[in-house]
């Protein structure tokens, strides 16, 4: 396995074979690709207090972050599931790797828990797992760096 650098990320982008829309390419760093927050949030919510995995998704409606500079507030304890505002497109013969931004580490926000592993082949919006391990409230905004993609040829 090989680490694709910021040279190949952007010709594979401009070639097609990696497909990520919409793409800045200011979003692209020597090693990686960062994503942003899209605007669709799911809160779980639970019958009796209870979640029943494989019984029931645990979650309602999703709600939209605002476009406002207030955006969302996640409390401390909280947890919700968000989407990325970029939407990849792997080819079979190259897996992504998702990572959470160490800015937003140092201030408790986690990123994703168990879900950082991107399938070759696979497309669509990246859905993330965000917690708020921190003591104080963590403001979201649609279009945030939320993490980063390294990808790698199988």
């Amino acid at each position: 396995m090989c680490l694709l650098s910021d040279r190949t990320i952007l010709e594979l982008v401009a070639s097609g074979v990696l497909g990520v829309e919409p793409f800045d390419p200011a979003l692209v760093q020597p090693a990686s690709l960062d994503v942003r927050l899209g605007k669709e949030l799911l809160w779980p919510t639970a019958i009796s207090g209870i979640l029943m995995p494989g019984k029931t998704s645990g979650y309602d409606k999703p709600s939209y972050i605002s476009d406002s500079p207030k955006g969302a507030i996640l409390s401390p304890g909280a947890f919700v599931l968000c989407s990325t505002r970029e939407r990849i497109r792997i080819p079979a013969n190259i897996q992504g790797k998702f990572e959470g931004k160490s800015s937003l580490g140092r201030i408790g926000l986690m990123t994703h828990i168990t879900a950082g592993f991107i399938d070759p082949g696979w497309d669509g919006v990246l859905t993330l797992e965000l917690k708020n391990v921190g003591d104080w409230y963590i403001g979201l905004y649609v279009g945030m760096k939320i993490g980063q993609i390294s990808f790698t040829w199988m």
